[in-house]
């Protein structure tokens, strides 16, 4: 049996908790360390869920030996700067979606890790729901012709932080945060 994949968590926000709730349950996960901006938030992440250690910045996160793989779970403005630091540290990355504010990012961050030789995902859950999973065997078995269109709606208990309502901090919005499930499905 290998080594359990040491886990570095950027994030101690909603969507650092959502993705440290799943964790959690990996056999094959180590919940290392993890940061967030606000120490109490941080902290209580840490605690909540057992991580070994807190880091109070990304680059000291991304520089803990035992951390294997860094999770992006941060604010979109934060993404970039996430993965160079990862990238910079050679530690593989998985980053929440939108990947970036605009595709000059998003192509920047992919840059980064192809450079470094790293291992890198993309997290977006919705391509693994159910009706999708069906959907798109469906459409590959023939079942339903050609898509020429799609239509979708999504649905959001939020935003969790006043950053959201920033385009310029958020990269776009709605549109980009929500909507980017829906066009990835």
């Amino acid at each position: 049996m290998t080594d359990p994949v040491g886990i570095g968590m950027l994030g101690s926000g909603f969507i650092g908790d959502f993705h440290t709730a799943g964790l959690r349950h990996v056999p094959a996960a180590r919940l290392v360390a993890n940061y967030g901006r606000g120490s109490e938030r941080r902290e209580a992440l840490a605690v909540k869920y057992g991580y070994e250690r807190s880091h109070d910045s990304i680059d000291a996160l991304c520089a803990d030996e035992q951390v294997d793989v860094v999770v992006v779970s941060l604010p979109n403005e934060l993404h970039l700067d996430a993965v160079r630091a990862a990238a910079r540290h050679g530690k593989a990355v998985a980053c929440t979606k939108p990947l970036g504010r605009n595709a000059d990012e998003a192509a920047e961050m992919v840059r980064l890790v192809h450079d470094a030789g790293l291992w890198h995902g993309y997290l977006e859950n919705v391509v693994f729901n159910a009706e999708i999973v069906r959907l798109r065997q469906m459409v590959e078995a023939g079942a339903i012709g050609r898509p020429v269109t799609m239509r979708t709606r999504e649905g959001h208990s939020g935003p969790h932080a006043p950053h959201f309502w920033d385009a310029a901090v958020a990269g776009g919005g709605a549109l980009l945060d929500m909507g980017s499930h829906g066009v990835e499905a």
